[in-house]
């Protein structure tokens, strides 16, 4: 048993439904069939607004009213449910390992739930020095505990490529959403792989999970370190003002991660390993 499925209680899941029930942003180009209205006009019995009639209109969508009224005709129109393609990007590298593993398997299992309960079409990727594993089309009802058993076999091992995994999985323009969640230190340019994202047509929310001492380090002294991904050693001597200048370095890395997030529509979070994950749902899911 991991130690995060047991956090899938079931009030924990009706928390979820709760949040997928809510407000739906807009998609302008996906798979039909979901409950995400776009602004193109469809079929949905959601009225949108009117039109001047043009030859060739669906007789049935004519407003009749218009000509009594106005002295024109005009259509109805509708606005289009569609289905967004909801991609869920979970780095799977050895610095995520242990309770940063736990809290990132959660944050993914529950972006799947609320996503599979808005209609929409979820995928699964884990990724490495580039793609490691890869779950698609996973449907409403049983792709959720489907999704669980993907997680859970997750194993915390190995370097990052982020832009590597981004061009195996994603190989072509297409609008949707994409969750990365990853504490973003990755090989190469974390900046370009996330453009990577945003040039594919994707929407970016980055969660980057981060431990409170990777957040804060509260130790000092002289340490021998070896790097979990890479294996290299280290000698360091940590004193208050290296501390101070990693936390500065860590604000400016976190806010480019933000302004790329934004220049695609979506929002950078920081997700705490002692943080309430309902905390994290809520921000993400309520705005």
């Amino acid at each position: 048993m991991t130690t995060w499925a047991p956090a899938l209680t079931k009030e924990y899941l009706a928390y979820l439904k709760r949040l997928a029930a809510g407000p739906l942003d807009r998609v302008r180009h996906s798979v039909s069939g979901g409950r995400r209205k776009s602004g193109s006009q469809g079929s949905s019995m959601e009225f949108s607004d009117f039109r001047p009639y043009v030859p060739g209109d669906d007789v049935r969508r004519l407003d009749k009213r218009s000509v009594a009224r106005e002295g024109e005709l005009y259509t109805k129109v509708f606005l289009e449910e569609k289905q967004a393609l909801v991609e869920i990007y979970l780095d799977g590298s050895g610095s995520m390992a242990g309770e940063k593993g736990s809290a990132a398997c959660l944050l993914a299992a529950s972006i799947a739930y609320v996503a599979l309960e808005r209609g929409d079409k979820a995928e699964l990727v884990v990724f490495g020095e580039g793609l490691r594993a890869q779950r698609k089309r996973l449907n409403p009802g049983p792709g959720f505990w489907q999704a669980v058993s993907f997680l859970e076999e997750t194993q915390f091992q190995g370097q990052t490529d982020l832009l590597k995994a981004v061009s195996q999985a994603m190989p072509v323009w297409r609008e949707g959403l994409c969750y990365l969640i990853s504490d973003g230190f990755t090989q190469g340019e974390t900046g370009q792989a996330l453009a990577a994202i945003r040039g594919r047509g994707r929407r970016l929310f980055f969660l980057q999970v981060l431990s409170p001492q990777e957040e804060k380090p509260d130790f000092l002294g002289d340490f021998a370190l070896t790097d979990v991904e890479t294996d290299q050693k280290m000698d360091l001597s940590v004193d208050e003002a290296l501390v101070a200048a990693y936390q500065k370095a860590l604000k400016q890395f976190q806010s480019a991660l933000e302004e790329e997030a934004k220049r695609s529509g979506g929002i950078f979070l920081c997700h705490r390993t002692t943080q309430d994950v309902r905390a994290t749902m809520q921000t993400l899911f309520v705005r």
